[in-house]
This record gives C-alpha cells, sequence and structure tokens, in this order.
C-alpha cells in the first residue's frame, strides 16, 4: 500500500547515508569487501564476461531491460497508466493526456472518464505501436553500436579482467562518479545541439520528433551522429576513476544504471519508484525531460538537475 511505498522510498533516501557509515565502520566494511568478492567471482565464472565485447553487450541489454520493462508496464502495473506525464508539463498525473509513440506521432487521449483502458489495466494503441517501435529499432541500434565496438576492439584490443575485486566504496565511488562526469560532459553537448550552429541542431532534430507524453521508444529515436556523441561520452568517462583505471565491474554496473536512467527519463511515467521520486532535487528524471522534448529549451540535463538549476537557470526563467 501506499504506507509501505512510503518506507521503500525513505529505505532507498537513506542507503547512500547508510552505507557510507558502514564503510567507515572495520566489520561492515569487510563485510561489504567479501560480498564484492563473490560477486567479482561470479562475473569471472561466467565465460562471456571475457569477452572483449562484454561491455558493449551488457549495455545493449541494460537498453533492451529498461526499455521492455517500462514499455511494458502498464501490462502488469495496476494503474500505471494514471501516472503518466501529461506534455507539456511536470509530471504531475493529468485528467487529460496526450500520447507520443517512438516516431513522434501524437494524439490526444479523452477525460479520464472516458478511458476504460486505463482503468483495467488494458494497453492503449499508441503505448503498443511505441513498443513495436522501440523493439525494431533497438534492433537496428544495437546491430550499429556492437560493430562500431567490434572493429573499434579490432583496433584496440582489450586487456583481460582484473582478478582482484573492487572494494565496496571504490565500486561505490567509480559508478557515482561515472553518472556525474556523463551528465556533466554531455550537458554541454546537449546545450550546443539546441543553440549551437544550424548544421550542430540538425543531429538533434530526429530526437526531438517526439514529443506530447514520451514513451521509452523515444530514447532510441535519434540520428546516428547523435547516438554517437553520446556513446563517445559514455566511453570517456569509463576510463577515468581516482584509482587511475576504472575497474570492470564498475564499468559494467555503470553501463546498466545509464542505460536505465536513459529509458526511464524518456519513459513518459511519473511512479513512485522511479529515481526523481525517490531523490527530488537530486536527479530530475521523467518530468523534466518530458517537459524538455516538448519546449526544447528547457532542463538540457540527462539525470542531475544543478546546472539547469543553476548556470542554465536564467535561460529556463527566460524561457518561462
Amino acid at each position: 500500500g501506499a504506507g509501505a511505498g512510503a518506507v521503500t522510498m525513505w529505505l532507498v533516501r537513506v542507503a547512500p547515508l547508510a552505507f557510507a557509515a558502514a564503510a567507515t565502520h572495520s566489520a561492515a566494511n569487510a563485510w561489504m569487501d567479501d560480498a564484492m568478492a563473490w560477486l567479482w567471482r561470479c562475473v569471472l565464472g561466467f565465460w562471456p564476461s571475457h569477452w572483449a565485447m562484454a561491455e558493449a553487450i551488457v549495455a545493449t541489454a541494460g537498453f533492451w531491460t529498461a526499455g521492455t520493462f517500462f514499455e511494458t508496464l502498464h501490462l502488469w502495473y495496476p494503474g500505471a497508466l494514471d501516472h503518466r506525464i501529461e506534455g507539456p508539463g511536470h509530471g504531475h498525473p493529468p485528467r487529460r493526456r496526450q500520447t507520443s509513440d517512438g516516431e513522434g506521432q501524437v494524439s490526444r487521449g479523452s477525460t479520464e472518464g472516458s478511458r476504460s483502458g486505463d482503468r483495467d489495466g488494458s494497453p492503449s494503441p499508441r503505448v503498443i505501436t511505441s513498443a513495436w517501435f522501440f523493439l525494431r529499432t533497438k534492433v537496428a541500434g544495437s546491430v550499429v553500436y556492437l560493430a562500431a565496438i567490434y572493429l573499434f576492439h579490432l583496433c584496440k584490443a582489450k586487456p583481460p579482467l582484473p582478478l582482484a575485486p573492487p572494494s565496496a566504496v571504490r565500486l561505490a565511488v567509480e559508478v557515482a562518479l561515472g553518472l556525474f562526469l556523463y551528465d556533466l560532459f554531455f550537458t554541454p553537448v546537449h546545450w550546443a545541439m539546441h543553440n549551437g550552429p544550424t548544421w550542430l541542431k540538425s543531429i538533434h532534430v530526429v530526437h526531438h520528433e517526439a514529443k506530447g507524453t514520451l514513451s521509452a521508444g523515444a530514447t532510441v529515436r535519434h540520428s546516428l551522429a547523435d547516438g554517437s556523441l553520446q556513446v563517445l561520452v559514455n566511453i570517456a568517462v569509463q576510463f577515468m576513476s581516482p584509482w587511475g583505471a576504472k575497474h570492470a565491474l564498475s564499468r559494467f554496473v555503470h553501463n546498466l544504471a545509464v542505460t536505465w536512467l536513459l529509458c526511464e527519463s524518456h519513459s513518459g511515467y511519473d511512479l513512485p519508484f522511479m529515481s526523481h521520486r525517490l531523490f527530488p532535487g537530486v536527479i530530475g528524471g521523467a518530468p523534466r525531460h518530458n517537459d524538455h522534448h516538448n519546449r526544447g529549451n528547457v532542463f538540457y540535463q540527462q539525470f542531475f538537475v544543478y546546472l539547469d538549476d543553476t548556470v542554465l537557470a536564467p535561460r529556463l526563467n527566460a524561457a518561462q
């Protein structure tokens, strides 16, 4: 119920603080490191993890998993469609919705009272269209992405996986830093694709054909150049770590986290378990990104809010 959901939300919010406290306690820290050692042994024992393409396959699997989760959510999560974001808007469940399939087609739903499909959980045609769009574009996108990474590894051999596991602190720091740096580095690129020269803006036009209420299919609707810029930024941050070289386990987890957050921000949902609800004021999530797709000149950050609310705030205020 609502009470259990609220308790879960607060447990997730205090988890980083609990982890930091445990890291300062020798016994708890040793237990977490033992857990990391066990997990890394499992990864090393899974032979595909040693492939040069392993990280790229994890990233692709992350996109497929997160995208399929959000595209099918209405089929098994009771009342999911009642939490669709109205576009343009800020994420509050509307009484009258616009929906956008992955191909950027916008339709306007009728009033809440006449949407029996929303109440009984049955899929709407636009959501099914978006799911199909996600599947067929993800197939093509996956082939292109994996082929490019394969060619990259033909030129640059991938080193073997390290035998030593990361500490729990190292894993947490490297993943958190990777997400922060990805968002930090891509934000000016994203801003330039909206405010730069015409040729640069043209790269991003296809992605913004998805308007109204987004669906996860919009995550993979972009030009080759647009998608390549995101991949290059992600590759760059995977080489950055306070420990010199980022541990392979941190790289795997980073790819899963990035792909989840990207699909979540394009999902068109405002649900209690989503990142912007768990960490309000830290992560912008789906409501802000849905607004960005509809207005174009606000909320450029992929994940967080600190640049949009400080450095980019004057532009946001002018737009409003």
